[in-house]
């Protein structure tokens, strides 16, 4: 089966540099794991090029471009990974081994590392799935997704605020774009929950008592401070 993980490195040398990181974790764990980066010409170093089984410059300059690579998977099954995440455990061999019926695995947000946790007014709404993390299958249903996905939140993104009924804030959320095309779109997914979910994107940002459980994680989702990325940021010209 064409399995891989694909990452991606758009805007900041940060990305790239994290990006790297994971890649480096994936291969101590998984040595024949194919991954796939996607990134830009002016980041790549020739000495990284070792971890990476295929590279691509096909990318935009956009702080969501990791749409737009997901969808230019060049596997059958794609493991998305954030690229600030590291591979932590062994059991990363697993990782295509739970789809069942499924087409696509994704992660859970957890509220107590959600910076907003309603996203409508009434506050009966939540954002349910976490967007740095998800598996797929490569076919119409998906592909037509993550197509969606990336032009639906260009739109989001520049358009005046559309949705009354959820908080204005979302609006530079592309998970409440995913979360909007998987239960309002008129197709159907198939979409499953990775087992002990919070172990395939962990991330531990407060120390809440009974959150979650006890169990290492698999992958640990780090968080890039923000004064690193915007120190990376190149210079673009559109």
């Amino acid at each position: 089966m064409n399995n891989g993980v694909v990452l991606i490195a758009s805007m900041s040398t940060a990305y790239y540099d994290s990006a790297v990181r994971c890649a480096v974790s994936i291969k101590d764990y998984s040595p024949k794991t194919n991954i796939t980066l996607f990134t830009h010409a002016e980041f790549m170093k020739e000495r990284d090029m070792k971890y990476f089984d295929h590279i691509s410059f096909d990318i935009p300059y956009h702080r969501r471009a990791k749409m737009k690579g997901m969808f230019m998977s060049p596997y059958d099954i794609t493991a998305y990974l954030d690229a600030d995440m590291e591979v932590m455990s062994p059991e990363f061999n697993n990782i295509f081994d739970y789809f069942e019926d499924n087409e696509i695995m994704l992660t859970n947000i957890r509220e107590h590392v959600s910076k907003e946790v309603y996203i409508d007014k009434s506050k009966t709404l939540k954002m349910q799935y976490h967007g740095g993390f998800m598996l797929y299958k490569k076919n119409e249903n998906t592909m037509k997704l993550l197509k969606n996905w990336y032009e639906e939140f260009l739109i989001q993104d520049k358009s005046e605020w559309n949705y009354s009924d959820y908080f204005p804030s979302m609006k530079r959320w592309d998970q409440f774009t995913l979360w909007r095309l998987l239960k309002e779109s008129e197709y159907k997914y198939k979409i499953g929950i990775m087992p002990d979910d919070y172990r395939w994107n962990y991330i531990w940002l407060y120390d809440i008592k009974g959150a979650d459980g006890d169990k290492s994680p698999i992958i640990y989702h780090h968080t890039i401070p923000d004064r690193i990325v915007h120190a990376g940021y190149i210079k673009h010209k559109s």
